[in-house]
């Protein structure tokens, strides 16, 4: 395993799964950019991120102690120093940073259904009220962390589950709800998987929003969920 390679253990390089690194990727970093990472333990996305502030630095918040604690010792063992880690609520971490930055990354709690890939437990296992429960957490978080956006600042919302309540659905009740001030804008992936638009015969997204969201699939594209 890469990741147990003695130079992953020292920090000297980083590996991460395609699918999980591909948010970062997604949200275009540039080098003075204000930046946060919503749900930063347990550090991944935290070193892209940080690694492309060079000349400034990111704020990582985990309201977890126990994974904030794993996000800092991985931070410091990565030699990632530009990283100011916080412990706030995630639902008023927008009245402390009011229309702040520039860049917000959101890799939402989730049900966790990527490890499918590896087992069918998940799958088998699937709670609709669990996943309806994390859903509307979601939303409510997502419309929180919006308001820490600059004016034509950049938002990434992702999650590592595959039912639809915890993606298309969250995406369009944010949509009907903050409709004057946000927009959607395309992933530009090649590698991705047709979106889904109906849950239940009501129409989620229309099909115009549907093009943009970026959906990947363990037995298609071969990732994580």
């Amino acid at each position: 395993s890469l990741w147990s390679h003695y130079l992953h253990q020292v920090g000297l390089i980083y590996v991460q799964e395609m699918a999980a690194s591909l948010s970062v990727q997604m949200l275009g970093i540039q080098e003075w950019d204000y930046a946060l990472d919503m749900c930063a333990a347990p550090w991944g996305k935290s070193v892209q991120i940080a690694d492309r502030l060079t000349d400034w630095f990111l704020i990582s918040n985990e309201i977890d102690q126990w994974r904030k604690k794993a996000l800092e010792s991985n931070l410091h063992r990565c030699g990632i120093f530009n990283v100011w880690i916080i412990n706030q609520d995630w639902c008023i971490i927008w009245d402390k940073f009011p229309e702040t930055f520039d860049k917000v990354l959101v890799d939402a709690p989730c049900s966790w259904e990527w490890i499918q890939y590896k087992s069918d437990k998940k799958v088998r296992q699937r709670d609709e009220k669990k996943s309806k429960k994390l859903s509307d957490l979601q939303i409510q978080l997502l419309i929180s962390w919006l308001k820490s956006l600059k004016v034509w600042g950049e938002l990434v919302y992702s999650t590592c589950t595959t039912n639809v309540l915890e993606n298309e659905y969250v995406i369009s009740e944010v949509l009907k709800e903050c409709w004057d001030k946000i927009e959607l804008l395309e992933i530009p992936l090649k590698e991705k998987s047709d979106w889904i638009i109906t849950w239940r015969w009501n129409e989620i997204l229309s099909p115009e929003n549907a093009k943009k969201v970026a959906r990947l699939w363990s037995h298609v594209q071969k990732t994580w969920g």
